[in-house]
């Protein structure tokens, strides 16, 4: 029971791979039952009548299917927090009743913080987690879940299908392109990217900066009122989101990726690996697991959230030292091809899925 695409966002991309997996499918017998709530990116997050109306579907589409499909197992991503929690606890309730054993992959943050705010959401969080199998993205992700009576504790990070064969680490130019890549949402640093390259521009750097992504809590419309305010629509352009191997070719003709994201809800950024794959030098945050995906200074610079000050200062860092930019771009490439395969992940899944099953 996954979440996947439309919308598109990270997670249903990484369940989307995991249902299409020869890895997997070889392996195990599997019945999709597809969770498609949000619309669009906009409306992920907001209660409406459609959605109430899907839960209640979805609810006795389950119940029909272990009666008739009669499964080993569910493996099911469990939203973490907020009314989709309370949703997803309908079908934690269905798999109760009928005794299917239950591993939940969490792709969100916030458990901790939710069941430690009152007695109330504390009960609902040990009834939901009694019993069940938890996948988390890392080890640091793990600490959400501290103190739930889960019946077992696994990790399996991310991974990314390798859509580029041969890389060539990319030199700087004259005019140096600052990348920013994702949904068009506030709290991904979207604006904050905008205010570094205007600093950098009225330091005298000859930088370009682009970003790519579809509409979210702001448009594109928004960023271009934005942009044209601060009058640099000559040096910073907005683009339409943009998928599969055409992602790639936006990131990789790129120079550094900027991605200062305090998205409360951001674990593991398959943006982050997708720069990776590409060879790029990242500046990025602390944001969830992003400290255990980017080793500081080597393949990747990280900065605090929302200090765009400190931002500036490590985007000067790789515009004057091309040779360290290029190394860590190189590292970032290396990383990603000894950690993050799609291969790597859906082996890992699988052998996780395997070892839950067969647990007694």
């Amino acid at each position: 029971m996954v979440q996947v695409p439309p919308p598109i966002h990270g997670a249903a991309l990484r369940n989307l791979s995991l249902v299409e997996s020869k890895i997997i499918n070889q392996a195990l017998h599997i019945k999709l039952l597809p969770l498609k709530f949000a619309k669009n990116i906009h409306d992920i997050g907001k209660l409406d009548i459609s959605k109430i109306y899907k839960t209640i579907a979805y609810f006795f589409n389950l119940i029909k299917t272990i009666f008739v499909f009669k499964p080993n197992a569910a493996y099911f991503t469990l939203s973490p927090t907020g009314f989709a929690f309370y949703r997803d606890c309908l079908f934690v309730l269905a798999l109760k009743i009928c005794s299917v054993k239950r591993m939940y992959h969490l792709r969100g943050l916030g458990i901790y913080n939710a069941y430690t705010q009152s007695k109330f959401k504390a009960t609902i969080y040990k009834w939901a987690f009694k019993g069940a199998h938890v996948i988390c993205l890392s080890k640091g992700h793990c600490n959400d879940v501290k103190g739930l009576p889960y019946a077992s504790l696994h990790v399996v990070q991310n991974g990314l299908k390798k859509e580029l064969e041969n890389v060539v680490v990319k030199e700087f130019g004259d005019e140096i392109e600052l990348l920013f890549f994702s949904n068009y949402v506030q709290s991904k640093g979207v604006l904050i990217f905008i205010d570094i390259c205007e600093i950098l521009i009225n330091k005298g750097y000859s930088i370009k900066g682009k970003l790519v992504g579809a509409n979210g809590d702001l448009s594109k419309e928004d960023l271009e009122v934005y942009i044209t305010s601060k009058k640099l629509a000559n040096k910073i352009k907005v683009c339409d989101g943009v998928f599969g191997k055409e992602k790639f070719k936006v990131i990789e003709a790129s120079d550094i990726f900027i991605f200062p994201t305090y998205y409360p809800q951001e674990v593991f950024p398959g943006v982050v690996l997708e720069a990776m794959q590409c060879a790029k030098p990242i500046i990025t945050t602390t944001t969830g697991v992003i400290p255990e995906i980017i080793d500081d200074g080597i393949n990747g610079l990280i900065a605090h959230k929302k200090d765009t000050a400190l931002f500036v200062e490590l985007a000067e860092s790789l515009i004057n030292n091309k040779k360290m930019a290029m190394q860590m771009g190189k590292a970032a490439r290396e990383k990603y091809l000894s950690s993050y395969t799609q291969e790597i992940f859906e082996n890992n899944v699988k052998d996780t899925i395997i070892n839950v099953v067969e647990l007694n």
